[in-house]
């Protein structure tokens, strides 16, 4: 079939092999279990259509990069896919195109690392995190904090990829400090230190709020002062860990988790 006789909206079946992917187009970080879905592509075939735009005698994916990467999987394996289904659409521009990868999530969502890439190249095209909240429906604050954890340092983005810690916990850390190396340095120090008492257990090795509460800025606190002076014993504790969090702030960051994770005997 010539491909310059098929027209927008056309089901076509097409090659494996005719099928290519814009490098550093695709976003995705994650693919996902895409053993699974290959054995389920070779025993269904592709259910769902990919979807993309012509360019000479070959076809340019825009949809459908994690059912690809099983088909050539599966492929490369032994197995015979003569033919997949593809949609084929006129070509859209770039912001277009970056757009529809965050709307359509090919079966399994974007994480939140790639999200905030793909803002990121939204915000290189001219818009503002404002306007890509609207246009996908989602607030100005999602849009800020995916952001700020796609500007991670690649060390971080590695720790976040592995689920050493959540972006969502990253970008409230981020928030509270307002220094973006002094946020990395803190949790890189506490992953850090949580993988080498870990003893290898994964769960065990994640970075959660709690350990690092103690850590973070807090907004001050009125404690009353009593007439008679006499403090409840929650409140001299409240007191004290005030008094050792801004006293240790000048010591080494590993020094000063160790101070503040040392329990209080009253």
């Amino acid at each position: 079939m010539a491909i310059n006789k098929t027209q927008k909206g056309d089901l076509l079946k097409v090659d494996p092999q005719l099928i290519d992917i814009e490098e550093g187009f695709n976003t995705r970080i994650d693919y996902g279990d895409i053993d699974e879905l290959k054995l389920s592509i070779i025993e269904n075939g592709v259910r769902m259509p990919l979807r993309g735009y012509a360019k000479d005698d070959r076809f340019i994916i825009v949809d459908g990069h994690r059912r690809l990467t099983a088909v050539r999987k599966a492929i490369e394996e032994g197995n015979e896919i003569a033919r997949v289904p593809f949609i084929l659409e006129e070509k859209k521009t770039l912001e277009e195109r970056i757009f529809d990868i965050i709307l359509s999530n090919d079966g399994k969502q974007l994480t939140s690392l790639e999200l905030g890439e793909t803002y990121k190249k939204l915000m290189q095209y001219g818009f503002t995190c404002n306007e890509i909240a609207k246009k996908i429906g989602k607030t100005l604050n999602h849009v800020n904090d995916m952001v700020k954890v796609a500007s991670s340092s690649k060390e971080l983005k590695e720790i976040i990829k592995k689920g050493g810690v959540s972006a969502t916990l990253v970008a409230e850390i981020k928030n509270k400090i307002k220094d973006d190396d002094e946020a990395e340095e803190l949790i890189k120090t506490v992953s850090s230190i949580k993988k080498e008492s870990s003893g290898g257990e994964k769960k065990k090795e994640k970075v959660t709020k709690k350990d690092v509460e103690d850590l973070l800025p807090e907004k001050e606190k009125a404690i009353e002062v009593k007439s008679d002076e006499v403090f409840s014993k929650e409140e001299v504790i409240e007191l004290l860990k005030k008094q050792i969090k801004e006293c240790s702030s000048g010591l080494p960051l590993a020094v000063r988790i160790k101070v503040l994770k040392t329990k209080l005997v009253i």
